[in-house]
């Protein structure tokens, strides 16, 4: 009787090892390491397959066993790889290489009412050559941040004359509705995602807590990566329009073609296929012949951005350097969910770009950010001679009016008063706090 007991437990135990699944996962990327996006995952002759997410993380759930994966993309030749399940999780990561097809130029057919999608095609051939020749630069950047608050405060009244009430109440227009920063930063970057900066001036007015974009370690907005990461907006990274994944996600569509110098330029409106993705949604604008991105402009959805209900981005392109095309200036725009965070705006302006920088071992640590010592001590001069975006009226009136006030409460007037009031001896400062000198 035993016998027969031990045979239906040992056959229990092997239907029910057979029957149990494990993760078989790993990640697709191409030449440059980038993740890419909606690639099909398969084993060969079975039913079994996914698609890689915004990452080029995919999973599959299969049983002990022997499989012959395939991994295909649009622009990418097919890879493969054998991989045994044995009785535990499997990993197999592809780094797919570019179809050879893609190598050459595509040709524009005249025949097509909307020709959007092949010019699409034509930029991330040339980004794909673009992104293998920077592969680390050093450049200057300065940043603006704006935030028009609606708080009221008022200086209280005290024996101010006429002249002097005017002069308050002009004061309180412009001090208690603007916050404001600005910094010149020296970045330096190596592919894929090294950046070391260091902040050489910094100037803050007001509460600069919610401003936007201070540092760029908040995220790199640039469109020719096939993702946009960008952890101080979002936690999730958002496929590029530039991209192979991209002509997969997102619906083209031509605006208009207009001349500029020598060339024709492209307006193309991107929209996503599905709503609910990490996809954004905006226009662009596309040289013909070089099948550069001369600018672009893009909305975020707000389902995946949080703490803001609108967060808009404007970019410029140039040719920084024999043909390599990146970005030379950027607008965020942006509304806050909740009252701490009123319309803001932040210009980012890149100047001097040296892609042919050579950085030493170890140059890039755990240490992205650092501030020079004498970064906030720089004077009106040298904010002038270094602003590449003009202020506003009202801008240069709240500087001038908060360099004012810092001047004079570091000045040793200021301290002479302040010592007059603090050594004043009173009956209530000895009864209460003691007197102090």
């Amino acid at each position: 009787m035993l016998k027969y007991w031990l045979i239906l437990l040992t056959t229990i135990l092997s239907l029910t090892t057979e029957a149990q699944v494990f993760n078989l996962s790993g990640k697709v990327v191409d030449a440059n390491l980038q993740p890419i996006a909606y690639a099909t995952v398969r084993l060969r002759n079975r039913e079994t397959g996914t698609a890689t997410d915004a990452k080029g993380i995919y999973t599959i759930k299969v049983p002990t066993g022997s499989y012959e994966m395939v991994v295909s993309m649009i622009g990418y030749k097919t890879a493969t790889a054998t991989v045994i399940i044995n009785k535990a999780n499997g990993e197999q990561n592809f780094i797919l290489e570019k179809s050879n097809a893609t190598i050459k130029e595509i040709k524009i057919s005249s025949t097509k009412k909307d020709k959007s999608e092949e010019i699409i095609k034509n930029v991330i051939i040339r980004k794909d050559e673009i992104l293998s020749r920077v592969k680390q630069y050093n450049v200057n950047l300065y940043i603006k941040a704006l935030q028009e608050t609606k708080a009221k405060k008022e200086i209280a009244d005290t024996n101010f004359s006429d002249l002097a009430k005017r002069a308050r109440d002009s004061v309180n227009r412009i001090v208690n509705s603007i916050n404001m920063a600005e910094a010149i930063i020296n970045l330096d970057y190596q592919y894929p995602n090294k950046i070391k900066e260091t902040r050489l001036a910094v100037k803050k007015n007001g509460d600069i807590s919610n401003l936007f974009y201070l540092s760029t370690t908040e995220g790199d907005f640039n469109l020719y990566n096939n993702l946009i990461k960008v952890p101080s907006l979002s936690t999730m990274s958002f496929l590029s329009p530039i991209s192979n994944s991209g002509l997969i996600a997102y619906k083209y569509k031509m605006l208009s073609i207009t001349d500029y110098k020598t060339y024709k330029q492209y307006r193309i409106r991107f929209t996503p296929k599905k709503s609910g993705n990490a996809l954004i949604e905006g226009e662009m604008i596309i040289l013909d012949s070089l099948w550069v991105l001369k600018s672009a402009q893009a909305s975020f959805p707000n389902h995946l951005t949080p703490e803001y209900s609108k967060f808009n981005i404007n970019q410029t392109y140039d040719d920084v350097s024999d043909g390599i095309w990146l970005p030379t200036s950027q607008v965020f725009e942006y509304s806050a969910t909740t009252n701490k965070r009123n319309n803001g705006s932040t210009t980012v302006t890149y100047k001097a770009y040296n892609l042919d920088t050579v950085f030493p071992r170890k140059h890039f640590g755990e240490e992205l950010s650092s501030t020079a010592q004498e970064a906030y001590e720089k004077d009106g001069k040298f904010w002038d001679e270094n602003r590449t975006v003009p202020l506003t009226e009202k801008e240069v009136a709240y500087i001038k009016y908060k360099d004012s006030v810092y001047q004079f409460t570091h000045s040793q007037a200021y301290y002479d008063s302040i010592d007059a009031i603090e050594n004043k001896v009173t009956a209530l400062k000895i009864l209460w706090n003691g007197q102090s000198f």
